[in-house]
């Protein structure tokens, strides 16, 4: 049966209480309609104790609301007690803390500061010049948290127990027949990749999929996961998380202006650009500026931490695709099954699954491949890397002649060799590659 409810703790001043009652009162729908239940200390009756109830009711909650003013950070209860476990409870994915700023404070360097604070702009609800638009807004942004935890909850919820086939049959002829009667045009079930030839063989990325893209140094593996990414972001306005281990986040930004705007990267950097580059590089920091595409720099995170990071934007967007550069880069966390430690592919596999998103992830070939005639990478060539071939769903290497003959009659030009696809739909495609612009783009003859 589905959850469609959550809990949602108050964390106040007495001296707010005024405010708090204004905010339950805006609340008040939802309550009606069975959406939430809310719970602060005035709810403790006689005869209770009341240390106990708090903690209890804090540490259960699915929305954990910070009331924020001068006399909640003054507070040694609020701030000191019921602040850390909400951090706490955060971190931990067991609830999602929202600042709400009711007065004007400085809140510069509290724990919750780096948390998406309400109404707008984190400006003080008594800032506003009517309050009730301000509490509109405030309720607004708690709909949308109430709707995705929800969702969450549920989706955990169904990751156990067995299913019949009755239930699985009915829910794939429902998706069979909404494809046939939709009215779009595209040709693939998964998310595009934006080259056409790739999303055809595989029929784009699917939900709960692992997938791989791995090459030798210089090949553009990362450019690839990147161009994913920036497609998804930018032409199907779907919520993407980019976690890049191997450079910057600014390196990362002017490759991404570089790739939207296919201006080279050498005259962007040093902005010797003509009237027309100008307005190209104009043009895609504002598409950049409006895409739904979230960068993580954070040098070798566990896949634990990138799990929270994850999960805390899933909670704010509905994030729809993941992607780690790279593997390599990850470090092991301590999760273990039984006495064994879980690997890292494993570990992604299993948050493909609990997201219900695909997550692509990079990977290097090893050198010995160097010492082949042929250079074109095979499955056996991941067996360094602990269980990245059974638990990745799809394996794609890059390959590209020009690397290793700068004299090939294919410059400009990548295969994308797809050797290990759920459906078995195995193959090459040929792309074109720019490496000055980073992009990968649908084959055109002669063109680079």
């Amino acid at each position: 049966m589905e959850n469609n409810s959550v809990s949602i703790f108050y964390s106040y001043s007495h001296k707010d209480e005024k405010l708090r009652d204004d905010l339950e009162t805006h609340l008040s729908l939802l309550l009606r309609k069975g959406l939430i239940s809310s719970w602060h200390d005035r709810c403790i009756s006689a005869g209770q104790e009341w240390a106990t109830e708090i903690d209890n009711n804090i540490r259960s909650a699915d929305i954990i609301l910070l009331l924020v003013s001068s006399d909640f950070i003054a507070s040694e209860y609020c701030y000191g007690k019921e602040l850390a476990i909400a951090i706490d409870n955060h971190e931990a994915n067991k609830s999602i803390v929202i600042p709400v700023i009711l007065r004007p404070t400085d809140w510069e360097g509290a724990p919750f500061a780096k948390l998406q604070a309400l109404p707008a702009d984190a400006k003080a609800v008594t800032s506003w010049s009517n309050y009730d638009e301000a509490w509109l807004n405030v309720v607004k942004g708690i709909k949308k948290s109430i709707t995705q935890r929800i969702e969450l909850k549920n989706r955990m919820k169904k990751s156990t127990g067995l299913r019949s086939m009755n239930d699985l049959l009915e829910r794939f002829v429902d998706k069979l027949e909404h494809q046939n009667n939709s009215e779009s045009e595209c040709l693939i079930s998964g998310l595009e990749t934006g080259i056409t030839d790739l999303d055809m063989l595989i029929d784009g990325l699917h939900s709960s999929q692992l997938i791989t893209i791995a090459s030798r140094p210089n090949m553009g593996k990362g450019d690839l996961a990147l161009n994913i990414a920036t497609h998804a972001a930018l032409s199907n306005k779907l919520p993407v998380a980019y976690f890049t281990m191997t450079m910057t986040a600014e390196q990362l930004t002017q490759r991404l202006v570089s790739s939207v705007s296919s201006i080279d990267s050498y005259s962007l950097s040093r902005a010797t650009l003509d009237d027309d580059q100008w307005a190209r590089t104009s043009a895609s920091i504002g598409l950049l500026l409006e895409s739904p595409l979230y960068i993580d720099e954070s040098i070798f995170s566990t896949v634990e931490e990138l799990r929270k990071k994850c999960i805390e934007l899933y909670s704010v967007q509905k994030l729809k695709l993941v992607v780690i550069d790279s593997i390599q880069h990850l470090n092991p966390s301590n999760s273990i099954q039984g006495n064994v430690t879980i690997s890292i592919p494993k570990q992604l596999k299993n948050l493909a699954r609990e997201l219900n998103i695909p997550i692509i992830i990079t990977s290097s070939v090893p050198i010995e491949i160097e010492k082949r005639v042929c250079k074109r990478p095979i499955l056996s060539d991941l067996s360094e890397c602990h269980e990245l071939e059974d638990f990745s769903d799809t394996v794609l290497f890059i390959y590209r002649g020009e690397v290793y003959n700068e004299d090939s009659d294919k410059l400009g030009q990548a295969e994308l060799i797809i050797a290990k696809e759920m459906s078995n739909k195995l193959g090459i495609v040929t792309v074109n590659y720019n490496s000055n612009n980073y992009n990968f783009r649908t084959y055109e003859k002669n063109k680079r």
